[in-house]
């Protein structure tokens, strides 16, 4: 092209357009190099600059700086990225702040901080969700009473309503409590490996079915006086509690009083009597206590036995993992992510089932209820990648440092086919938009690989 005729086109608008946002953005930069500490590598600010830009465009052109700076290094880019100073200080002991869920739904949330917050420093997070009705306020002044010293050092959250958890959810509301979390990370310096749940009656129901389809993010959960509300729950609940076999669970009721037939307590105390007997035949992680009724008004009276959950930390990275889920944005389990359903999602509010004359009622409920339900399991033995998908059309492996050898071949089979053969090989930009799209840095994705299940051919 003559270069007079390219200096007017729109391709060179365009470009210049581009390079003058990158100018822009390295003199951005490179000002803050300047002006913060002469002794602070390159790489620290860039990683920083990384995750202040909302533009995935900018983004990228930034990521293609970082990885030049760590010179293809993805250990190097992972260590700055931990160690990124992106959180300010507390101004009160008490912050609030709202949030913007996909459900363009906003929701409020109330942080109580602890004596001697410091930003540089990863806390522990103990998220309590509201009984209907309770104020976020309440709702933390429960957990102080309830749980005691036991939570001294926690940040304490609070959204004004429960979010994502109930097992019947409008279908653009079911990955709000994802981004919950990425927004708690995102604007406290969060320990990700100890993010615990707690709730009590209503706010325990939403706890039991947050922490059942987001098992994923947390190190485990507290509920009092409550349950999770499933359809036909003799036969579902021994495998969705199966979801749940990397999360401690502290359940506490109190043993029914004479006289008192109220639906909810009668439900509340058969469902955990039942759970207690799932979780002992399944060995799941599952503390159940059943108290006198007046051991509820007592301050602290869960200090104890609430001390040994919340000491603990989200379990490491598996090697096998599984997950029933019910909606899209629940298909999230270790390193393996549901990207495309398959068929309709399930999302009628009621389900009647009735057994055909001569079935085995319990198996024929189960296998109807599992049959409207999407599940996804996986399993890496060396450089084999087993994974069992249902109600899946696409499946992607977001792979961590330290599960594979990625200077080695890997074989991954789905459903019994060979899906892939060849490497996997991990690179900076993956690391990065991982860390960014969750905002988990203790654990982000290096490598990614997806792959589609075709539809079985009808007859």
């Amino acid at each position: 092209m003559d270069p007079l005729r390219f200096a007017r086109s729109p391709i060179y608008d365009a470009e210049m357009t581009r390079l003058s946002t990158l100018i822009i953005l390295a003199g951005c930069i490179c000002s803050n190099l300047r002006a913060e500490s002469a002794d602070r590598a390159p790489l620290d600010h860039l990683v920083r600059a990384f995750f202040t830009l909302s533009d995935k465009g900018e983004r990228e052109s930034v990521a293609k700086a970082i990885e030049k700076a760590a010179q293809g290094s993805v250990p190097a880019v992972a260590l700055a990225i931990r160690r990124a100073k992106l959180w300010s200080d507390a101004s009160s002991k008490i912050e609030r702040f709202s949030v913007r869920l996909p459900s363009s739904r906003p929701v409020s949330i109330e942080c109580s901080f602890p004596e001697g917050y410091d930003r540089a420093l990863a806390y522990p997070v103990l998220l309590c969700l509201p009984e209907v009705g309770d104020s976020p306020a309440r709702t933390l002044a429960l957990a102080r009473r309830a749980l005691g010293e036991s939570i001294r050092g926690f940040v304490l959250a609070a959204p004004a309503r429960p979010v994502s958890g109930s097992f019947h959810l409008p279908r653009d509301s079911a990955g709000d409590f994802t981004m919950l979390l990425r927004e708690l990370r995102r604007r406290i310096h969060i320990d990700s490996d100890r993010l615990f749940l707690f709730g009590s009656g209503t706010g325990g129901d939403a706890a039991w079915l947050a922490a059942m389809f987001h098992p994923d993010d947390l190190a485990g959960a507290i509920v009092l006086a409550s349950y999770p509300h499933v359809p036909y729950a003799a036969q579902t609940l021994p495998f969705l509690l199966r979801n749940l076999r990397s999360v401690p669970v502290l359940t506490v009721w109190a043993e029914p009083r004479v006289g008192d037939t109220s639906v909810r307590r009668v439900a509340e105390v058969a469902h955990n009597r039942a759970i207690r007997r799932i979780a002992d035949d399944a060995n799941l992680a599952i503390t159940s206590l059943e108290l006198p009724s007046d051991r509820f008004d007592t301050r602290g009276f869960l200090e104890s036995d609430a001390r040994a959950i919340l000491a603990g930390r989200r379990a490491a990275m598996p090697t096998e993992a599984s997950l029933w889920f019910r909606y899209p944005q629940q298909g999230k389990i270790a390193w393996l992510r549901q990207t495309r359903f398959a068929g309709e999602v399930w999302a009628a509010p009621e389900l009647s089932i009735r057994p055909a004359p001569g079935a085995d009622r319990d198996l024929f409920i189960t296998n109807t209820v599992q049959r409207k339900m999407a599940y996804l399991s996986g399993r890496i033995d060396g450089q084999t990648i087993e994974i069992t998908a249902r109600r899946c059309r696409r499946v992607e492996l977001a792979l961590p440092e330290g599960l594979i050898d990625f200077t080695q071949p890997v074989t991954v089979r789905c459903n019994g086919k060979i899906r892939f053969e060849g490497l996997i090989e991990p690179d900076v930009a993956t690391l990065l938009e991982s860390a960014y799209t969750d905002w988990d840095f203790q654990r982000p994705a290096v490598a990614r690989f997806s792959f589609s299940i075709k539809r079985p051919r009808s007859r």
